[in-house]
């Protein structure tokens, strides 16, 4: 019997790590993320020369403020090379909000199952409310950062940023699953661990593993 008892705590522990959100909206419609999801980008070229490669205002009925996104990239970056931008520049009535910079590119929108020619994924998750997702160029055959910014009601706030590959993605309501290693990179002992899914709940995301 005591046994029993001891295993009910880890039991539960296992159940609330299992899945997460990834961010809360709090009384106030404010974001708030959890560090846990989002790791710091590596940059290293901050003096490096950079020109802008795209800009548009982002289509985003009910967010209330007008939205643009602006991309750039070391200049003269041919367009051999791989990546397309390593700075993101989110502005908000024409005020910068956030920016995101790493010496790594992040590459068009492509997953396991579709490749594109867009440099994001822009989903609405309520009346006022976007994820804004991008994806990193796979540079030696290992996954690069997966981005996701929540814009709502006026702001932005990066709310996702890990090494992940997107597997397969589907919207209404979305659901994002990854793999945090390339599966024949690996020992097959460890393959269960690498799978995560990233899904919607209303107007928030959140995270467990698992394939499903």
């Amino acid at each position: 019997m005591k046994k029993i008892f001891l295993l009910l705590p880890l039991l539960m522990w296992q159940t609330v790590v299992a899945q997460q959100a990834i961010y809360t909206i709090d009384v106030n419609g404010d974001i708030l993320t959890n560090s846990q999801f989002i790791d710091p980008f590596f940059c290293e070229d901050q003096n490096t020369p950079y020109e802008q490669m795209y800009s548009e205002t982002l289509p985003l009925p009910g967010f209330g403020k007008s939205c643009t996104l602006r991309l750039y990239n070391y200049r003269g970056w041919a367009d051999t090379e791989p990546g397309y931008f390593r700075i993101i520049d989110v502005e908000i009535d024409g005020v910068r909000a956030l920016r995101m910079a790493r010496s790594d590119a992040w590459d068009k929108f492509n997953t396991e199952s579709n490749s594109t020619d867009d440099y994001y994924k822009l989903v609405r998750l309520d009346d006022s409310t976007y994820a804004l997702i991008f994806v990193s160029f796979v540079y030696a055959s290992e996954p690069g950062p997966l981005t996701i910014v929540v814009l709502r009601d006026g702001k932005a706030a990066l709310v996702y940023n890990k090494d992940r590959y997107i597997t397969s993605l589907t919207e209404n309501p979305l659901k994002i699953h990854t793999i945090s290693q390339f599966p024949e990179a690996v020992p097959e002992s460890t393959h269960a661990s690498l799978y995560e899914v990233i899904y919607q709940d209303g107007n928030l995301l959140k995270w467990r593993m698992g394939k499903n």
